[in-house]
């Protein structure tokens, strides 16, 4: 995919991270209320979560062509609605990250995304894809492009960790090899597993030097939803979380803090590891 420059020096920049309703359109309360939230906070970067209009297509164990497409007219006018936000940020440029739904052939593709002064610009296609009850994205969804964009806004760099991707360390890891300032992590995960995400979240930032940054769906009936967006800084350590009464939540990202955690204890180690298979017992 291109990798998009559209770079302003800049030593901090304000990022949201949001919990939206399974089932968003345009229009709706859920849609005014955030309308409203980044009118009051102004971020330069906002993060909506997983594929966040429309039901949730993967709880079926089986694909449905007629459901694929409803999916994907659903986001197709969720994407064209991106552009009002432009004017609620007038005094610099809104970066607006979300994952969309497309077809593609007898599945559909999960494409990370920015939208940004009306253009829109593809980054990344999630690889990652779990099959287990409430879940079926590997049967809905196919891997599309096998490549990773990185876009640089505010002076700094943004990349797409999808969800699942999450879990997966060679992608943080090689994230942050090719420069990410940011981890972008839109969800659609449950409440029961939250402490999971907070934990691997924590530790990937440590371990990347990074912010990780993560949006959630939240409610709906199979699977329930459970919320909690949420923004960790280069050090491990918590700095914003949403839920139901405050479901968009604001930060303000500082290059010192990246720096400094780039300069500190575990990004210090050197490594001389060769890695081979281990032999046969």
């Amino acid at each position: 995919m291109t990798r998009m420059h559209e770079r302003q020096d800049g030593e901090t920049l304000s990022l949201a991270v949001c919990e939206l309703p399974d089932g968003l359109s345009p229009g709706d309360a859920a849609w005014r209320d955030l309308l409203d939230g980044v009118a009051r906070t102004r971020p330069q970067a906002l993060l909506l979560n997983e594929l966040p209009f429309g039901r949730w297509p993967a709880a079926s164990l089986t694909f449905e062509l007629g459901r694929a497409g409803r999916t994907a007219a659903a986001h197709a006018a969720g994407i064209a609605a991106l552009d009002v936000f432009a004017s609620l940020t007038p005094l610099a440029p809104l970066a607006l990250f979300g994952s969309t739904a497309l077809p593609a052939g007898s599945k559909l593709i999960n494409e990370g995304f920015v939208r940004l002064e009306r253009r829109y610009h593809a980054l990344h296609h999630k690889l990652c894809l779990p099959e287990e009850p409430g879940f079926h994205e590997d049967t809905w969804f196919c891997p599309g492009s096998r490549t990773f964009g990185t876009f640089d806004h505010g002076g700094f760099r943004f990349a797409f960790a999808i969800c699942s991707e999450l879990m997966v360390p060679e992608v943080p890891r090689m994230l942050a090899r090719l420069g990410a300032d940011v981890l972008l992590v839109p969800r659609a995960s449950t409440a029961e597993g939250f402490d999971r995400w907070l934990t691997v979240a924590r530790a990937t930032a440590l371990v990347t030097g990074c912010y990780v940054a993560s949006s959630n769906r939240a409610g709906g009936g199979e699977p329930a939803f459970g919320g909690g967006g949420f923004v960790i800084d280069p050090g491990g350590e918590l700095l914003a979380l949403t839920d139901p009464a405050r479901p968009l939540a604001a930060v303000r990202l500082s290059r010192a803090a990246l720096d400094r955690a780039r300069a500190a204890y575990p990004m210090t180690i050197r490594t001389h590891l060769v890695l081979t298979p281990p032999r046969p017992a």
